[in-house]
């Protein structure tokens, strides 16, 4: 790409600009197919604590803790998958500048992201 005569930052290289975003996003899209993966497999839980809440008679606390560990399990399969997703943003921005200049980048677009940007505003910046 950076071959290419003229001004890269100019509006008529969108369509780089375009295949430069498509590249991540399916970085994204591939990252997310993982994501998607580990919460199916934490919704295994569901069915064991509805079966100690029948045997047991105790539904309520039960269920109670069933959610929570759900929610515990599903959070610690999804935030790798996020901090990867923030990691390829910031590849893609940091690529983006340097190619393109001043040009506005292609928003990309992913639960993910979302989730680490939650997860950073909920629970602080983590380095690890």
């Amino acid at each position: 790409m950076t071959e290419q005569t003229g001004s890269l930052g100019s509006a008529e290289n969108w369509e780089d600009r375009q295949r430069l975003a498509a590249f991540h996003q399916a970085r994204l899209v591939a990252l997310q197919t993982g994501a998607i993966a580990g919460a199916t497999c934490a919704m295994g839980v569901w069915p064991i604590g509805v079966s100690l809440g029948i045997y047991f008679h105790a539904y309520e606390p039960v269920l109670s803790l069933t959610a929570i560990f759900w929610f515990g399990l599903t959070l610690r399969l999804l935030r790798p998958h996020a901090r990867s997703a923030m990691k390829i943003n910031q590849l893609y921005l940091e690529e983006h500048r340097q190619i393109f200049g001043d040009a506005p980048p292609y928003p990309l677009m992913s639960f993910l992201l979302s989730l680490a940007f939650n997860l950073r505003m909920t629970l602080g910046s983590r380095s690890d």
